[in-house]
């Protein structure tokens, strides 16, 4: 989620990246907080919108619903995609400024990593049956799914195959969330 929104919900810029960068991704944000967010946000639209699962995550940042041939959102080359402990400078970057991926989003690996709706277990995937659409992750847990690394991560960190994972109430410079609408049906 970018500043551009102008956190219509009267909520004040909880990043710690604020100065002169209208459209850097707001970062800083629990898991809680995202879902706060939201709820705000969906009595103001009338809309429905939700974090994405972690398997809506990854469809959207490999652009195909084939195995991606690049290790990242987009190229096979970080630098070329995404903000990184490389090319970061130890601060985010304007939404839009590198390549987009397959699908035309920005920012799906680096700049910051993406607070993901699903409780992690290292062995959720491992147990599906081998064709499973859309999973929607455990029902329950103590951590939170994030993906995608930030501006601080190295390489590994913003693989599109990368999972991490945080307690819902942790809240980092280099983590903040994107967000999904649902149609109603």
């Amino acid at each position: 989620m970018a500043e551009s929104s102008e956190w219509v919900i009267k909520w004040e810029n909880p990043s710690n990246f604020t100065v002169d960068c209208k459209y850097c991704p707001v970062e800083n944000v629990s898991w809680d907080d995202a879902n706060k967010f939201i709820k705000k946000l969906d009595s103001i639209t009338n809309e429905n919108y939700a974090l994405p699962t972690e398997a809506e995550w990854e469809f959207a940042a490999i652009g195909t619903n084939e195995k991606s041939k690049s290790y990242f959102s987009g190229s096979s080359k970080l630098g070329s995609v995404g903000w990184y402990r490389e090319n970061g400078e130890n601060e985010t970057h304007q939404v839009g400024m590198k390549a987009t991926n397959a699908n035309g989003i920005y920012d799906m690996s680096g700049n910051v990593a993406e607070w993901c709706s699903d409780w992690y277990d290292e062995n959720y995937y491992s147990r599906l049956p081998q064709v499973t659409t859309d999973p929607k992750g455990p029902a329950t847990g103590n951590l939170k799914v994030v993906r995608g690394g930030g501006w601080d991560c190295n390489e590994t960190f913003c693989k599109v195959t990368t999972r991490s994972k945080y307690p819902p109430t942790i809240k980092k410079s280099s983590i903040g969330f994107r967000l999904v609408r649902i149609d109603k049906d």
